[in-house]
């Protein structure tokens, strides 16, 4: 079984009055699920 591992992220208001949230994911834990910047 693997480590687990914890990242920490800010939640970003995008002052659209949508109440989403926008949160940057970090590179590392990107790489670890095979994702990269600009996957959908």
């Amino acid at each position: 079984m693997t480590e687990a591992k914890r990242w920490a992220v800010k939640c970003q208001d995008p002052l659209d009055g949508g109440g989403d949230v926008i949160i940057d994911l970090p590179t590392e834990l990107l790489a670890s699920l095979g994702l990269s910047i600009g996957d959908c």
